[in-house]
Formats: C-alpha cells, structure tokens, sequence
C-alpha cells in the first residue's frame, strides 16, 4: 500500500490519494492477483511447485509388478529401549515399495539410515520377489554411493576416468533419482504415513509427527527406557 503512494505521488497522481482503508486495499489486491502468485511469493518455491506448478500424471496401466521400485527412509515416531545402553532412541525404517502393487517389497530397521541398511533391505527384497527393472530414489547419500547407484549428480570425476560398475548396475537395475524436495515422485511417503498410523501409534513410546501430535501419556512416563518397547521387538513386529 506504501508502495503504491509513492507511485501515485511519483508521477502526479495526488488526486488518487488518499487510498481507501488498508482492508480495502487488501482485499482489491488479493481478488486480483493469481492464486499461484500468492503461493510464490508467501510460502516460497517448494509450496507453488507441489500445489500449482504443471505436473506429469504417472499412469498404472502399462505397469507390471517388480517393473519399478521406490525406495526411501522413514522415521519411526516411536521412542525404543535400545537395550544395550538402555536409552530412549528413535529408530528407522530403510524401505523398498513396487509402484504397481504398492507392496513393500524388501525393508531393514536401522538405528542410523546408511549404504549398509539399503543393500539389506534390497537384498530381502530380490531374495523374495526377483530382481525390478528400475529403482527410483532420492538424493541421500545412503543411495547415492560408489557401489549401489552411483554418485549421480555428485560425480566429479575427470574425463576417461574408469569408474566400476555398481551392485545396480551388474543387477541390471535401471536407477533414477527424483528431483531435489519433490516427495510428489516417491509414492512411498504415502506408505509411510499408515506406518505411523497402524503402526507407530500402537506402542508406549509413540511420540507423534509434531509437537502438537505427541500424546498426553507421552509427559506422563518420561524418557525412561524402561518404559519403552525394546529394539529387538520392534524389529520382530516390522518383520510380521
């Protein structure tokens, strides 16, 4: 609105002046200007992309199981007596999920997502349902290493230079990876809520997405570990 008095007395438009309330200005404003434009420019890039920006629709039609597999890493929202040191930890969940079926195909719990609980959780899943065509992941790191996918846009090596082939790569496995901060491309973090909902929020320690989801019960028992579910069991009721 200050903005648009300056102007108006920039160019001899004092006539115009004074404006009408700020409410009435705010209102003319908001009318005009494009929904997407909003989104732009109040919550940023990410929030138009997801919400405004052209999209391509994935079609299932043509789609045979083990064709495509989409693997990522969630966070249990569960507090855990890790056992050993006795300790309140969260724990988490390296997952692979066929695009056509949406069955998990292959997964591996993990105090710390990394390369090694990656190729455990691949490997599950070729021992029990074959080999896919082609993995789609993000760009963590746990995924892009020298000997599952590759280095991907992080490669700089020097023109000519030998570099082996990867576990995907001697698989037969075509790997792709999604844009950076577009979860719309993974449909696994569909999956990954009903873990939370059928799964998380079944034990003691379930500690919520967020502040505001965390359980009264939560403040009751504190962070004794005690209190908690042990890490072995709860690698036992993600196996079953």
């Amino acid at each position: 609105m200050e903005y648009w008095i300056l102007i108006f007395k920039e160019q001899g438009k004092e006539g115009l002046l004074p404006l009408a309330s700020s409410g009435t200005f705010g209102r003319k404003i908001l009318k005009d200007i494009p929904a997407p434009v909003l989104k732009y420019f109040r919550e940023g890039e990410k929030a138009f992309r997801d919400a405004c920006a052209p999209y391509i629709q994935r079609t299932y039609g043509d789609l045979h199981s083990n064709d495509i597999w989409v693997c990522d890493n969630h966070t249990f929202d569960v507090f855990v007596n890790d056992g050993e040191h006795k300790k309140p930890v969260r724990v988490y969940l390296t997952a692979f999920l066929d695009v056509r079926s949406r069955k998990m195909m292959g997964w591996y719990v993990t105090l710390n997502p990394c390369s090694d609980a990656t190729i455990f959780a691949l490997r599950r899943g070729i021992e029990r349902y074959g080999i896919p065509k082609r993995i789609l992941s993000d760009n963590g790191r746990e995924f892009l290493t020298f000997d599952i996918g590759g280095r991907g846009f992080r490669t700089s090596r020097k023109d000519g230079e030998h570099v082996a082939p990867t576990i995907l790569d001697n698989l037969g496995i075509e790997f792709r990876t999604a844009l950076p901060t577009n979860a719309r491309a993974k449909i696994i973090e569909r999956a990954f809520r009903d873990v939370k909902e059928d799964f998380s929020k079944l034990f003691e320690g379930y500690t919520g997405g967020t502040i505001a989801e965390r359980p009264e019960r939560l403040t009751k028992t504190g962070k004794p570990a005690e209190n908690f579910t042990l890490l072995p069991e709860i690698v036992k009721h993600v196996d079953t």
